[in-house]
C-alpha cells in the first residue's frame, strides 16, 4: 500500500509540474488522493448577481449584449494612437507613461446595436437621452468608477473609442476631473468634443436609406 501511494504522489507531483511549467496562466490546486476517496459535486459558494447595473445609461442592457472592443478593431493601435496625440500635442512637459503596467489599456465594450437601449436614426446606433430640449444621441461614455469605455455599435467605433479614451487619458493625467469636460486642450488638437459622422458613415446612411425607400 506505501509503495502504491508513492507512486500516486509522485504521479501528482510530476503532473503537477508539467502544468506548472506548460501552462503557467492556470491556478492549480494539487490533491492527493487515495484510491478510496470519492469527490462531491462542487458547492456553490461565491455569491452571484443576477442583473448587475452594468451603467445608468444603459439600464435595461445585460452583458450578454456587451462584447470586447477587440472584436471590432484593433484596441492597442487605436489607445497608441490617441495616447500619442496627447503625450506630443497637450501634455509634452508630463507625457502620459508608455509602460503599460504602470499605464495599462482600459476595459472596453461595444454595446451591441440589439442591445435593449440602442435606437437608431439615419443609420447611426445610438443611446437616447430625454431632456427639456428634446432627444440626445449618445454613441460612446466613459466610466470614471470602473476606468470602463463603453462604445455603441457602429462604423465608428474606433473614432468613439478614441474619443472616450481621452477621457480616460484625462483621468489619469489630471485625477480631479476624473476624465469629465469637454473645454480642454485635448478637444481642440487630438479629437473633436462632439460626434460627427465620417463619411463611410454617411454613405451607409444613405444606402441604407435607399434600400428601405
Amino acid at each position: 500500500m506505501n509503495i502504491l501511494l508513492e507512486a500516486l504522489a509522485s504521479v501528482v507531483f510530476f503532473t503537477f509540474r508539467i502544468f506548472s511549467v506548460i501552462l503557467p496562466s492556470l491556478l492549480v490546486y494539487a490533491v492527493l488522493m487515495t484510491p478510496e476517496v470519492s469527490l462531491n459535486r462542487g458547492v456553490p459558494i461565491v455569491s452571484r448577481i443576477d442583473h448587475a447595473a452594468i451603467h445608468e445609461l444603459i439600464p435595461n442592457s445585460s452583458w450578454n449584449d456587451l462584447e470586447p472592443c477587440g472584436k471590432y478593431f484593433d484596441e492597442q493601435e487605436q489607445f497608441r494612437k490617441a495616447r500619442s496625440c496627447v503625450n506630443k500635442e497637450v501634455w509634452s512637459e508630463s507625457p502620459l507613461t508608455e509602460n503599460e503596467l504602470e499605464f495599462p489599456i482600459p476595459r472596453c465594450f461595444i454595446i451591441k446595436a440589439q442591445s435593449p437601449n440602442i435606437l437608431s436614426k439615419d443609420g447611426i446606433n445610438f443611446i437616447p437621452i430625454f431632456d427639456q430640449d428634446g432627444v440626445g444621441a449618445i454613441v460612446g461614455v466613459y466610466q470614471p468608477e470602473t476606468r470602463t469605455v463603453f462604445v455603441v455599435e457602429n462604423i465608428d467605433a474606433p473614432e468613439v473609442y478614441r474619443h472616450e479614451l481621452q477621457h480616460y487619458f484625462l483621468h489619469e493625467h489630471d485625477p480631479e476631473t476624473e476624465g469629465g469636460g469637454h473645454d480642454q486642450a485635448i478637444w481642440q488638437r487630438c479629437e473633436p468634443p462632439y460626434y460627427e459622422p465620417s463619411e463611410r458613415a454617411k454613405k451607409l446612411a444613405e444606402n441604407s436609406a435607399g434600400t428601405t425607400s
